[in-house]
């Protein structure tokens, strides 16, 4: 559908911010990494001071299916969806990133759990932010990767149902 819906009004690679941009890349390492030492220490040290320790989901298959993943629902949630939002918001900046973070967080909702929606919603507003800087999906693509290798980790997202956050 997105090639179709591409090649249909001619949107360019670019224009969905399909690019290799070291600048984006750059200014994404850092904070996703940061985000990651915090988060991940909260949610493993928190369940085991509670006596309930998380088991480390390891599956190497699952990483790399999990790596096309996140950089599918960049293009989706950052790339496609600003692009539409700004055709019908027009210059609205706030307003698109608050619908494109929105619509990501509600993609997150099969895990039944209001903190992952929540969590989700927040990240797509700083995704989504970062994406208006650069206009590229690169940065937010591996912060997405590296964030979510977090979570799946601990066992709060994949596919066992079991997996949720409170």
């Amino acid at each position: 559908m997105l090639v179709f819906y591409s090649l249909r009004y001619r949107i360019s690679p670019r224009a969905l911010g399909l690019s290799l941009d070291g600048a984006s890349i750059r200014a994404s390492v850092l904070p996703a990494l940061l985000l990651l030492l915090l988060g991940g220490f909260s949610l493993a040290v928190l369940p085991w001071l509670m006596g309930r320790p998380r088991v480390l989901y390891v599956n190497l298959s699952y990483y790399g299916w999990y790596l096309g993943m996140a950089i599918f629902q960049e293009v989706i949630w950052r790339g496609m969806a600003i692009l539409f939002l700004e055709k019908v918001l027009g210059p609205r900046k706030n307003g698109i990133l608050f619908g494109s973070a929105s619509l990501f967080a509600f993609s997150h909702i099969y895990f039944r759990s209001f903190f992952i929606v929540i969590g989700t919603g927040l990240l797509g507003w700083l995704w989504g932010q970062h994406y208006w800087r650069y206009k590229s999906i690169s940065g937010p693509a591996l912060s997405h990767y590296i964030v979510g290798c977090g979570f799946i980790a601990l066992n709060y997202m994949g596919g066992h149902q079991g997996w949720q956050l409170l």
